[in-house]
């Protein structure tokens, strides 16, 4: 029987269509809006080339006693208005054409590396369907639940911190920052992602920014996971810092580091694509 989508909520929908057209109205604008193109190219077009193979299951026993919280949504639903809203402070900040391409550079090559891995390591995360939050049914429609590792909604959220920190006055830059620590918890609570996915998204997000800015130094947000463990105290924190930074410091590519991680361990369960589709509950 056919059904149609879940309609958008409208704080979702209006601030795309805002940001969108206000992005329209310069050149350095439109040059930040190539991000988003290669992002839908990159990211929904392995998402295509492997619908149907085989993927690692990449829930742990440590993600299964993370709650599943619908309505923490809200900051996974909020990435697309926000990632518009914030290359608008980019295109008004930054002063030559040079700098925004060097930041839609950054983008871009950390939709390469992430792209690497989702066509060689198809990965998948069981999803539970049954709630009543409008944000996450729309997501969830639209999203499904593949190409998981590494988040790219973490390797976003981490590069914009870093990115926005140095040319946002702080005062606009706060609601932006807040949203970013929640993008943590937003993920793992809403069972988008598991924490392996957060993991490598953060090192996605440190491979992309070292190259793009080999002067400027790296913040992985590390130093804020005890606040944050406090307003998330479901959400191992510790775990996550710990892992990332043996793995930032190994050396290895992400494409590596990912095939050690899910292929070879042993930790993760590969599964066809019809006992994937057993995990939709």
């Amino acid at each position: 029987m056919f059904s149609l989508p879940p309609m958008p909520p409208v704080k979702l929908t209006l601030p795309v269509i805002r940001e969108f057209l206000h992005l329209q109205t310069s050149k350095k604008g439109r040059i930040l809006l190539d991000i988003a193109w290669d992002w839908m190219n990159q990211y929904h077009r392995t998402q295509n080339l492997i619908r149907n193979a085989d993927k690692y299951c990449v829930e742990t026993e440590i993600d299964k006693r993370i709650p599943f919280k619908p309505k923490d949504a809200k900051a996974y639903s909020l990435i697309v208005p926000q990632f518009f809203s914030l290359a608008k402070h980019f295109s008004i900040a930054c002063i030559e054409n040079q700098e925004v391409q060097e930041i839609t550079d950054c983008f871009k090559y950390a939709n390469e590396l992430a792209a690497d891995v989702f066509k060689t390591i198809p990965t998948f995360m069981p999803r539970p369907t049954k709630h009543k939050d409008k944000a996450l049914k729309f997501v969830q429609y639209w999203d499904d639940p593949v190409n998981c590792c590494p988040s790219l909604h973490i390797t976003y959220s981490v590069l914009a911190y870093n990115i926005g920190k140095s040319i946002i006055p702080p005062n606009e830059f706060q609601p932006y920052e807040k949203n970013m620590g929640a993008m943590f918890s937003s993920v793992l609570y809403t069972k988008q992602h598991a924490v392996v996915d957060v993991i490598y998204g953060m090192i996605c997000a440190n491979k992309a920014f070292t190259k793009t800015f080999p002067k400027q130094e790296f913040d992985d947000l590390t130093s804020k996971f005890d606040q944050l463990q406090i307003t998330y105290p479901d959400i191992p924190f510790s775990e996550i810092a710990t892992q990332y930074h043996q793995e930032s410091d190994s050396g290895l590519t992400l494409p590596e580091l990912v095939n050690q991680e899910i292929v070879l361990s042993g930790k993760y369960q590969k599964l066809t694509h019809e006992e994937c589709q057993q995990l939709i509950t």
